[in-house]
């Protein structure tokens, strides 16, 4: 697919013609000598002034919000395809709007992060995006629609009944109000869902002592969920309750007796049971997304879909597809492990190219890393978010070979990076979120000379890749 937009290709662009009318303003705002005294305050205001609109204009080119974000496929290669008309890598910023320092005013600090970004290299503001800067750069919006992800903590984490009349008529108020308010803006690049569910039945019963089907096969039997489970094993068993007894060893009159079973006393754990738990996962998946995905195509016609947020390895073939009946790009945070303990960190310290691979193929769809992060060691904050290297430099090195072994993947459409600024979470065994900022605002040096080339590499990488 050509990338070029065909607005633009019989004239010229939008994002030429400002970037000819602003060089003035941009030289003049560097050039410390030709700027009058009295008005040297301005400069900083003329230079991002002047950089916002070149960045939009080649991001969004005329007739933007008409047009809006699209993905596409060129040759072997997938590419975002700005408003414009031009291919984009996406390289973002996530959590931009996890909160300003108290010693200074958040339009301050937004516009200190804001020059930032665009001297690293980025191109969007990810998810967290502050709504000042909107207007400025690209960003993704999240929308959370069940309360069962990894970071929920354990009064909060909850898997809902998605067969729910009351809970589908939720979602779907969600979706109308988020893209009445969001689906014409012209820097909108799609919609993300619930960051990091817990879907994996072994890895819940491992880390939360529970998982989605368990919970609904509990409910009472008035329960749509309840019911959905009981109609699922009907079907499964072709209705013939001698076949589902000789499977679980109990022996049932009739599919109607399971609604008053909470299943407590069944093995879980023979093949069967097992299968059977994986199939109504699916199910469970089916119903949740069809209700979301109808809603996004109602609301938001034609607006990228990103769908949730998934931690890798916590994203079961079956759920993955259902997924892929309604998103138009998969998104993959690979990690994080806390460091320096519990374990090595390999997913995301090492690009997973075999895993990756069969995840594309699997849903025959472009992905996204949505959010990743190596960190390194500082004494005042051992214990951190992410894997943990001895040394920025060493940290650095390993963000330029994971980061590149992804990008040169032709299914890899963007990296995003996590996080902006430092979190500090006492409640959290006095863990350290790590941004590229530190809490008092200083920029680790090896990340803040590295940034620019890495990212300028990252985009020449996809585009060379097939």
């Amino acid at each position: 697919m050509n990338a070029t937009d065909p607005i633009s290709s019989t004239k010229p662009t939008f994002a030429l013609l400002t970037a000819l009318l602003l060089a003035p303003l941009v030289a003049l705002a560097g050039d410390r000598n030709s700027v009058p005294p009295g008005t040297r305050s301005l400069r900083p205001v003329v230079r991002r002034f002047a950089a916002t609109l070149i960045l939009a204009g080649s991001f969004l080119g005329a007739n933007a919000a008409e047009r809006g974000f699209t993905v596409a496929k060129d040759d072997s290669r997938w590419q975002i395809i700005a408003p414009s008309g031009k291919a984009v890598f996406l390289i973002g910023m996530n959590h931009l709007n996890d909160g300003s320092p108290a010693d200074v005013g958040r339009r301050a600090y937004l516009d200190v992060a804001d020059q930032r970004l665009r001297d690293w290299g980025l191109n969007n503001l990810g998810y967290g995006a502050p709504a000042e800067l909107r207007g400025q750069m690209p960003f993704l919006l999240e929308t959370r629609f069940t309360t069962g992800s990894q970071f929920d903590e354990a009064g909060k984490f909850r898997y809902v009944d998605v067969f729910d009349a009351a809970f589908q008529t939720e979602v779907r108020r969600k979706v109308r109000e988020v893209c009445a308010a969001s689906r014409d803006h012209p820097n909108l690049i799609g919609y993300y869902w619930t960051d990091t569910p817990r879907w994996d039945i072994t890895l819940a019963r491992r880390l939360r002592g529970d998982d989605w089907v368990s919970t609904l096969r509990r409910l009472p039997s008035t329960a749509a969920g309840k019911r959905a489970y009981v109609d699922f094993l009907r079907e499964r068993y072709d209705n013939d309750p001698a076949r589902f007894t000789r499977a679980y060893g109990h022996a049932i009159a009739s599919f109607d007796d399971l609604l008053l079973y909470d299943f407590r006393e069944f093995d879980r754990d023979t093949p069967a049971g097992q299968a059977d738990d994986r199939a109504f996962l699916g199910r469970i998946a089916a119903e949740l997304y069809r209700v979301t995905g109808e809603a996004y195509r109602a609301h938001a016609p034609g607006r990228l879909i990103f769908g949730e947020r998934y931690k890798l390895r916590d994203h079961p073939d079956e759920v993955l597809r259902e997924a892929a009946k309604w998103i138009d790009v998969l998104s993959i945070q690979p990690g994080p492990s806390v460091g320096p303990r519990p374990g090595p960190g390999t997913d995301e310290s090492e690009f997973d190219r075999a895993e990756f691979d069969r995840l594309h193929q699997l849903t025959g769809k472009p992905i996204l890393i949505c959010d990743h992060r190596l960190s390194y060691r500082r004494p005042e904050f051992p214990v951190t978010l992410w894997h943990q290297f001895a040394t920025e430099q060493e940290a650095f090195d390993a963000t330029r070979r994971f980061t590149l072994a992804a990008a040169a993947r032709p299914y890899v459409i963007g990296y995003q990076h996590c996080q902006y600024r430092d979190s500090f979470s006492p409640e959290r065994g006095n863990m350290l979120k790590p941004g590229l900022v530190r809490a008092d605002g200083t920029v680790g040096a090896v990340f803040d000379v590295g940034l620019p080339g890495l990212n300028k590499e990252l985009a020449e990488t996809h585009a060379r890749s097939r």
